[in-house]
């Protein structure tokens, strides 16, 4: 289920992607006739094609997709240096 802000629902990710794959749609203007960016139809083509009909109507928990954070974990304490750790200081703190 789309979020409540969502601007496609399933129906409207699948009319975009019927318009472009189907009847030869550019997708600039798809996505104009469904008032969304043309990132956002290039996304959904791109589940499309690589999910299939289920790539339109899954959710990101759904397709397995996890938050990721970009900021490397700090070094846990068994794997910090001896002279790093004996200066009670992290690798972080050099």
């Amino acid at each position: 289920m789309a979020h409540p802000n969502a601007r496609l629902s399933v129906f409207g990710r699948q009319l975009l992607v019927t318009r472009v794959t189907v009847l030869g749609w550019p997708a600039c203007e798809a996505a104009r006739q469904l008032g969304v960016s043309r990132a956002t139809a290039y996304k959904w083509l791109r589940r499309y094609r690589l999910e299939g009909q289920a790539g339109s109507s899954t959710g990101a928990a759904a397709r397995g997709a996890r938050h990721v954070s970009c900021r490397p974990s700090r070094p846990r304490p068994s794997s910090v240096p001896a002279p790093v750790a004996a200066t009670g200081r992290t690798a972080w703190h050099r």
